[in-house]
């Protein structure tokens, strides 16, 4: 076995990464309140996105249209980026702590989140 690339573009601790179906994109997410979409065909660095909050973990939506990012810490936010169209990024704002991961339906429109405190909550997006 042998080392092919580093990415490093983050100031902080990466917590979770995520590759597209095609293997040709990854985006990593940190404590740094960043999320990095890395070409890995070049292993380079295509864009950042910026969070107000440290980030624990992110996922693909089920259609892959959303990009999700699940806050650490205190915050309780979720922020979804739409990954085909030209809108903006929105966030939701959910009264738990702890979410660990979630999952958006096929239709987008119902949000299910794994919590800390051992239990799963479904919130209409």
């Amino acid at each position: 076995q042998s080392l092919i690339a580093t990415l490093s573009e983050h100031d902080e601790g990466v917590e979770s990464i995520v590759m597209n179906a095609s293997e040709k994109l990854l985006f990593s997410a940190s404590l740094d309140k960043k999320v990095v979409l890395w070409n890995l065909e070049t292993y380079t660095s295509i864009c950042t996105l910026s969070t107000e909050f440290p980030i624990r973990t992110i996922s693909f939506s089920f259609d892959n249209d959303y990009l999700i990012a699940i806050s650490k810490g205190k915050n309780k936010d979720i922020a979804f980026w739409p990954l085909e169209k030209n809108e903006g990024a929105f966030r939701i704002n959910v009264p738990l702590k702890g979410i660990s991961n979630c999952y958006l339906t096929p239709n987008n429109e119902i949000l299910a989140t794994q919590n800390k405190n051992s239990s799963i909550s479904f919130w209409h997006i």
